[in-house]
């Protein structure tokens, strides 16, 4: 999702200076008083620079940290995670700063495609191995918010396990890095009464969406004024099926080989073929390797039996962790074409109704220009950040809610 789009920024070339990995690197390493801090605890933190390509993000006229703080795992354990926090040099504009939440399309399953370490090598590992979509998603919403004095933070929102789609592990890692991110001190933020806007394209439109849906629950406290997704995956299972037998089948082996990490009563290594086997240890490399690697495969091709998807254990698990559990209260901004290849629009259709059946704020853009998933990112950025900077204003948000899908031929924002 969202994969090799890179859109570059003018900014100062500085010498790169190869980062240590996640793996490698003592900065990652959990506490031993994890379990006794609060979900969004700092337990460290340090300076960094960060990188678009070879440019150092802004030309200097920011600085960068990262922390390393408390969140929960999808089952509310305790694991430590990493967020990186960009605040603009200088004063900050009239009133108090803002902070926007840009979640990253990492879509990996491999510990050096967190964000976290991409920014610091700017998507220019010594391996090359990166997929473009930080910076893209860095350039089109980022890069704008920080010109306006805005804060920003990128969290690793798939967790030190690396769990792709798992919509709980997501919404937990976001929220808690915004909680951590307004009690640090350099940031120069108003604790809770911070407004925050979330934003995020595909895989970040996914994690983007679970904190969204989490919020009122999990984090009530935090003042999310906006949020706006684009290509909106919504998890069931016709999402799902959707990709089976298609141009990227080889998402639904890297979902299945997250959620199994964050759901091992699933029992996959049971299901999987010598095959399947074999394709699970090639999609667990690199970043985002796998989507395309398995062109027109069915889920079939690679398990012991058929129809594994519609095996119970495997569709109670799906169930949960797919969108529609709760209603968000947060003003959002859903953005989907409305012929993408990866993102099927009718189970968006589908949640964007419940969620205004219930009284949620949505405004809904179906956008017949977006007939390709990695095109598509270039008409959502600008409407994004549009819709955030109306909200960080005060202008009270645009409603789609009762309206006929399609009503309208531009997003209203």
């Amino acid at each position: 999702m969202l994969v090799g789009l890179l859109v570059w920024v003018a900014a100062d070339v500085v010498p790169a200076r190869a980062a240590t990995p996640p793996s490698g690197d003592p900065f990652y390493r959990p506490p031993r008083r994890l379990a006794a801090a609060r979900p969004g605890t700092i337990f460290r933190s340090r300076q960094v620079t960060v990188r678009l390509g070879a440019a150092q993000l802004a030309g200097g006229a920011s600085s960068a940290y990262q922390l390393l703080y408390r969140t929960n795992d999808a089952k509310n354990r305790p694991v430590a995670n990493v967020t990186t926090v960009i605040v603009p040099n200088g004063a900050p504009p009239a009133g108090s700063r803002v902070l926007l939440s840009l979640q990253d399309a990492e879509n990996s399953l491999d510990s050096d495609c967190a964000p976290s370490y991409q920014l610091q090598e700017g998507e220019m590992a010594p391996t090359g191995d990166n997929n473009g979509n930080l910076a893209a998603e860095m350039s089109a919403v980022a890069v704008p918010q920080l010109a306006a004095g805005h804060v920003v933070v990128v969290p690793d929102p798939e967790g030190p396990q690396h769990q792709y789609t798992v919509s709980r592990m997501a919404a937990h890692a976001v929220l808690d890095s915004i909680r951590a991110v307004e009690r640090f001190g350099p940031a120069g933020l108003s604790g809770s009464k911070t407004p925050v806007a979330l934003a995020g394209y595909s895989g970040g439109a996914l994690e983007s969406a679970a904190a969204n849906e989490s919020q009122p629950a999990y984090a009530p406290e935090l003042n999310i004024v906006a949020v706006a997704a684009g290509g909106v995956p919504s998890l069931d299972i016709d999402n799902f099926r959707y990709l089976d037998g298609g141009v990227a089948t080889g998402i639904l082996m890297a979902a299945a080989t997250a959620i199994d990490r964050a759901y091992p009563e699933m029992r996959l290594e049971s299901l999987l073929n010598a095959k399947g086997k074999a394709f699970q240890r090639e999609a667990s490399e690199g970043c985002a390797a796998f989507v395309f690697a398995a062109p027109f495969a069915h889920f079939n091709d690679w398990t012991t039996k058929p129809h594994a998807l519609d095996l119970p254990r495997v569709r109670k698990i799906v169930a949960e962790n797919a969108f529609g559990h709760a209603v968000p209260k947060a003003p959002t901004f859903y953005y989907n074409g409305i012929f993408d290849e990866l993102i099927w629009i009718k189970p968006l259709d589908r949640l964007v109704a419940f969620y205004c059946a219930h009284g949620a704020t949505i405004s809904y853009f179906r956008d017949p220009a977006g007939v390709e998933h990695i095109q598509a990112v270039a008409n959502w950025g600008p409407m994004a950040h549009a819709y955030i900077e109306q909200r960080f204003a005060g202008t009270p948000p645009p409603s789609t809610c009762g309206q006929a899908l399609n009503a309208s031929p531009t997003p209203q924002l």
